[in-house]
């Protein structure tokens, strides 16, 4: 299915339904993926490299999953498909880095995500833009000890948002103003930070699962990640959000998040 229709621009969306997942079928007795479509614009994200994220069925296993229920369309363990990854992993999809450059550019990211152990002092990447000669910028979602961040780093500093966050299915969105950053969990915004000084900033990588910054590919996310989407501006995400949790399973019945 489509994500609902917001007022913003919708530059990518990844859907980790098997359809839209080819396998790599040179790795005999793994499930690994090779590419990931786009739907947003109908083209392949390609892994290039080693440490391609996994592939499973059932990987974001929340409360009201909808396999094994009454009237299921395929029985099986109860989950939702998503990318699986497992400290070394990530995807990358540098022609997306663009649509986070410019000063403070207006952006809205949203995915479905679990974390599957993270520990004091370490840092799970979820996404990333960066850049490959530079330390700076980095526009970040990463779990971090026993929260959630958003960070932005830049000529201007840095800018942290964050709450804290266990490691089952969540809905996590990020929301960049020309002002300020905003952290939603599950269609309830946990957090917000101006930012103090407004920079300009020209990204030339974006990863799922990793940053990989100033040469250094690292910051390896543990754990699952299902549909993901990207907006430019600041997208009324709200039917995107209630959309999400219900198929995700992380709520159920009527959900509408406004």
């Amino acid at each position: 299915m489509r994500l609902p229709k917001t007022s913003a621009p919708n530059f990518l969306y990844l859907d980790p339904a098997r359809k839209y997942v080819n396998l790599n079928q040179f790795t005999p007795g793994t499930v690994e993926i090779y590419s990931v479509l786009n739907r947003a614009n109908e083209t392949a994200m390609i892994n290039t490299g080693s440490g391609a994220p996994g592939w499973s069925p059932t990987g974001l296993q929340a409360t009201y999953a909808w396999r094994n229920n009454p009237g299921a369309v395929i029985p099986g363990t109860p989950g939702q498909p998503a990318l699986t990854f497992a400290t070394s992993e990530f995807l990358e999809y540098d022609a997306l880095a663009s649509q986070f450059s410019g000063t403070e550019k207006p952006m809205t990211m949203t995915c479905v995500m679990s974390c599957s152990a993270f520990a004091s002092g370490t840092a799970n990447t979820v996404w990333a833009a960066a850049a490959t000669g530079a330390a700076t910028p980095i526009l970040t979602l990463k779990y971090t000890s026993s929260n959630l961040h958003v960070t932005e780093t830049s000529s201007g500093g840095t800018t942290d948002a964050y709450a804290s966050i266990d490691g089952g299915v969540h809905v996590a969105t990020v929301v960049r103003s020309a002002a300020s950053l905003t952290l939603r969990v599950d269609g309830v915004q946990v957090a917000t930070t101006a930012i103090g000084t407004p920079a300009a900033q020209t990204y030339n990588t974006f990863t799922i699962g990793s940053l990989n910054s100033n040469g250094t590919n690292g910051s390896f996310f543990n754990g699952s990640i299902g549909t993901m989407a990207l907006y430019g501006g600041v997208a009324d995400i709200d039917e995107v959000e209630a959309y999400l949790l219900l198929r995700a399973g992380v709520q159920r019945g009527s959900v509408f998040n406004g």
